[in-house]
């Protein structure tokens, strides 16, 4: 009795750091928030990784990262992940109230590229002070 084994490309999965990405989109407007009195602090752990598409997800955080940084003034950006099961939720909080509603126009597109990920991005404020941007999508490899 043979026995043979198809040969073929192994699937292989490679994750990418979540923190190594947003340092890259944060280090891109250090200088754009010093110049306007804000900075930015990355709180994603180092061992946070993400298997979604990298591309779409790179250029999600560089547009809502720079929407906020644009906009606001004397602020503390704030950057932080979580998961629960499959799902990651990325929240930007900045606490010096935006400077226009400027940036909620930018969340046009920055929401069509969060649905090309099975994702979505939703707007909270709390006392006119505390905005938070929150951004969550699917851990997994979607199909372009």
């Amino acid at each position: 009795m043979s026995t043979s084994i198809q040969s073929g490309p192994i699937p292989v999965l490679i994750t990418k750091s979540l923190q190594k990405m947003v340092n890259l989109a944060a280090g891109n407007l250090r200088l754009t928030a010093a110049k306007r009195h804000s900075f930015i602090v990355n709180e994603v752990s180092s061992e946070f990784q993400i298997e979604t598409n990298e591309i779409i997800l790179t250029t999600l955080l560089n547009q809502l990262l720079s929407a906020v940084v644009s906009n606001t003034n004397h602020s503390c950006i704030r950057i932080e992940a979580k998961e629960y099961d499959d799902v990651v939720f990325v929240t930007v909080k900045e606490n010096s109230g935006i400077v226009n509603g400027s940036v909620v126009l930018n969340l046009d597109a920055i929401k069509i590229l969060a649905m090309k990920m099975n994702g979505a991005i939703t707007v909270s404020n709390t006392d006119n002070k505390l905005n938070s941007f929150l951004l969550s999508f699917p851990n997994f490899k979607v199909a372009n």
